[in-house]
């Protein structure tokens, strides 16, 4: 499996599913990938190349609710929020 953030795999993940066909990506996006809502692609990669992606947003996968906690927390911390 592989995600993409906007077209591209920086701040993305590539994993191996497990037998039971489970697996966690983990996303990284810049801030400004978050204040874009930038898209998002989760596809199955095979030896032909990717096929059966999947195209959403970081708000549809509950990234604006995590920008906002990391922002309050930096704010109460008097710290920038980690880009």
């Amino acid at each position: 499996m592989q995600a993409l953030i906007d077209g591209s795999t920086g701040g993305a993940d590539q994993i191996v599913l497990d037998d039971a066909g489970s697996g966690t990506i983990d996303l990284r996006p810049t801030l400004s990938q978050i204040l874009r809502d930038a898209d998002v692609t989760i596809q199955y990669v095979t030896d032909d190349g990717p096929i059966h992606p999947i195209h959403t947003t970081l708000s549809a996968l509950g990234g604006a609710q995590a920008l906002a906690a990391s922002a309050d927390t930096a704010t109460a911390e008097g710290t920038a929020p980690a880009e």
